[in-house]
């Protein structure tokens, strides 16, 4: 374990990508049924977080920051 904190940094990032692959899968949930609750939640849940998330990284990291927003808003326009 690191002592200067980037272990932190390394498992939010973890967090953010399981979140946006959460995302991916909610929103292939809301494809297949449109009326299921359960899965229209989980996708705004883990889009709130996933903003929030990324956008704290974003001030802390600005390099990978940047990378995971790109990343991000290369799926928003697949529904992703």
């Amino acid at each position: 374990m690191h002592s200067d904190g980037w272990w932190a940094e390394d498992v939010l990032w973890s967090l953010v990508f399981v979140l946006l692959a959460l995302t991916a899968l909610a929103s292939v949930g809301c494809w297949l049924a449109p009326n299921a609750r359960i899965a229209e939640g989980l996708n705004l849940g883990a889009a709130i977080i996933d903003c929030t998330l990324v956008a704290i990284l974003l001030a802390r990291t600005p390099v990978r920051g940047v990378q995971a927003l790109h990343g991000y808003l290369l799926l928003d326009p697949l529904g992703l």
